[in-house]
């Protein structure tokens, strides 16, 4: 294990090579692979970034606009952020409890869960993060969009596994809890 570069977790050994691989385990979709390994290497520019390069008007946040925008406020301590994790956390309950978002998963994902959620929770908080970061332009989230565009996720993905049956035994294993509620439909 290395000790890990971020200063937002000094104390933090990483495993890095668990960590850099776990958008190609969780996704298909180069966009969110891009997404989060920009995220790792602290060259996903925000507003507090892109003020510095004379790129915005404001290193406020994008929804709230009371804080600086890094990272960890965007995707954790952003009152807009917290409301649409709840909330999706109660949409998913009781079929799939996800755990409480903090600065390290946020940024690393979560790993210290049940391995037979690990994907399905991983892929979640990708599709999260990235659609909070893609919603910066309109600066509004909404529960009802997000769960939208996990439901594609999970349509796309049942259509490509039925199409083999080791795909499918994945696809199945992966997405079970979700095709209790809404996505089933």
């Amino acid at each position: 294990m290395q000790h890990c570069p971020f200063k937002l977790f000094p104390n933090l050994q990483c495993k890095w090579k668990d960590i850099y691989l776990l958008p190609r385990k969780v996704t298909v979709d180069t966009t969110l692979r891009f997404f989060q390994y920009k995220l790792l290497n602290n060259i996903l520019y925000l507003n507090k970034q892109l003020f510095t390069f004379n790129k915005v008007e404001t290193k406020k946040c994008s929804f709230c606009n009371l804080h600086d925008e890094t990272i960890n406020h965007l995707f954790v301590d952003c009152n807009y952020s917290v409301s649409l994790w709840r909330d999706l956390k109660d949409f998913c309950r009781p079929s799939l409890v996800l755990p409480d978002l903090r600065s390290q998963s946020a940024t690393f994902g979560f790993f210290d869960i049940d391995p037979d959620l690990f994907l399905l929770i991983n892929h979640i908080l990708l599709l999260y993060k990235y659609y909070i970061y893609s919603s910066r332009s309109s600066k509004t989230v909404s529960l009802a969009a997000l769960i939208r565009n996990i439901k594609k996720v999970f349509v796309l993905e049942k259509q490509v596994s039925l199409r083999n049956n080791n795909k499918i035994r994945l696809f199945n294993k992966k997405w079970r809890k979700m095709s209790l509620n809404e996505f089933s439909t």
